[in-house]
């Protein structure tokens, strides 16, 4: 079948050799689509990209409070329980398990008891350490982050010069909890503290004391010791010998 192609004014036609296809692209020609089945088509195509917009938008807004929806979970929502929360799975009810005796975590091979504890054992009996750890340079902006450390761990209970008079020492007195057996928080100036060594302190700080617990568990041991040495410059403040003050000083203080 040969197509060839006849110049008209303002057209261009291709002429048909075969009659039956000429009549076929005449009926072609004259179909006309409707309205309605147009309009569907164009709505079947853009609801097509729907889908994609409301992946794409998953997967970027990250301003919403839901999870990003996936199907491959990888066990990001799985059931889980909370902290401090209940449990029948375990026999003390409890689903926060303790710590496997004896694990040591990656990284947290605490080899150096000088840094880590404040103490050493001889014979069975802790002996504490008077001097700072070596790796430590105790300066002033050491003491300064001592500072930060104690004013935002230790002062609610000791109060922020040490003495004992914190606002929970306060706030206990004036609700009477005097009545009910409330014990003071030592001084930090008193001479039991003042006769303790340094890793005794730090001890302190890391395990806790009588009715004072330990904060191990959220101050580094670096901040321990830097916690140390803001108290010892606290009970210096207080108790310096004056043949240790220059002259500057003593002019100052008169």
């Amino acid at each position: 079948m040969s197509l060839p192609i006849e110049n008209n004014p303002g057209r261009l036609r291709l002429r048909h050799s075969d009659p039956t296809t000429a009549i076929a692209w005449d009926a072609i020609r004259k179909v006309r689509i409707p309205l309605w089945l147009k309009l569907m088509f164009i709505g079947v195509f853009v609801a097509g990209f729907i889908p994609l917009l409301l992946a794409i938008r998953g997967r970027f807004d990250l301003a919403k409070p839901e999870p990003r929806i996936h199907p491959i979970q990888d066990m990001d929502n799985m059931p889980r329980f909370g902290a401090q929360a209940a449990s029948d799975i375990f026999a003390d009810g409890r689903a926060s398990r303790p710590l496997v005796a004896g694990t040591v975590a990656r990284g947290q091979l605490n080899t150096d008891p000088h840094f880590y504890l404040g103490y050493e054992l001889q014979d069975g009996q802790a002996k504490f350490f008077e001097a700072f750890p070596e790796e430590l340079v105790v300066n002033e902006s050491f003491i300064r982050r001592g500072e930060k450390m104690f004013n935002i761990s230790c002062s609610l209970c000791h109060g922020k010069d040490g003495a004992g008079n914190g606002p929970i020492h306060l706030r206990a007195l004036a609700g009477g909890a005097a009545a009910t057996g409330w014990v003071q928080p030592t001084s930090l100036h008193s001479e039991q503290v003042l006769a303790r060594p340094n890793g005794h302190i730090y001890n302190t700080i890391n395990n806790g004391i009588r009715s004072m617990a330990g904060y191990g568990t959220q101050i580094e041991p670096a901040d321990r010791w830097a916690i140390v040495a803001y108290i010892r410059a606290l009970q210096l403040s207080r108790s310096m010998p004056a043949s240790q003050l220059t002259e500057e000083d003593k002019q100052r203080l008169r």
